[in-house]
């Protein structure tokens, strides 16, 4: 997906302008791709707390040195927590064709979780967790 947005400034007069004319002195084009960050590990860490929080590390490598998560969302279907990373660089700039390494600390909310097996699912990396008891401050 490309995202896109035009920045300039209007002008409301000059030398040929009638009362009624704008045209925008300059304009600066500004492009981003937009896709899946390209995902290639997770690890799942249990925090020593109660309630036990959840943190996912997941770690990929974008293709060259401008990309970077653009966007990290997370949703629920039943016992799966899915999250999805985007990735973005600028259109309009030179990069270096170098794989560059990311890891990004995403927090899970399994506060008031039943007691269970639970499934991490990063952009298709999937490992599992088990919370032995419900995760609620009223236990």
């Amino acid at each position: 997906m490309v995202t896109g947005l035009s920045t300039g400034e209007l002008k409301s007069g000059g030398q040929h302008c009638s009362h009624n004319d704008f045209w925008a002195s300059k304009i600066e084009n500004v492009v981003e791709a937009v896709r899946l960050a390209n995902v290639k590990d997770i690890e799942i860490m249990l925090l020593e707390s109660f309630p036990v929080q959840i943190n996912v590390v997941a770690k990929g490598e974008h293709p060259d040195s401008c990309t970077k998560v653009d966007e990290i969302m997370t949703r629920r279907e039943g016992n799966t927590i899915f999250v999805t990373l985007t990735a973005s660089r600028p259109a309009d700039v030179m990069c270096a064709q170098v794989i560059t390494p990311f890891e990004e600390v995403i927090a899970l909310d399994v506060v008031r979780r039943k007691a269970g097996v639970y499934t991490v699912d990063v952009n298709g990396v999937r490992d599992t967790f088990e919370l032995q008891m419900d995760n609620s401050f009223e236990n």
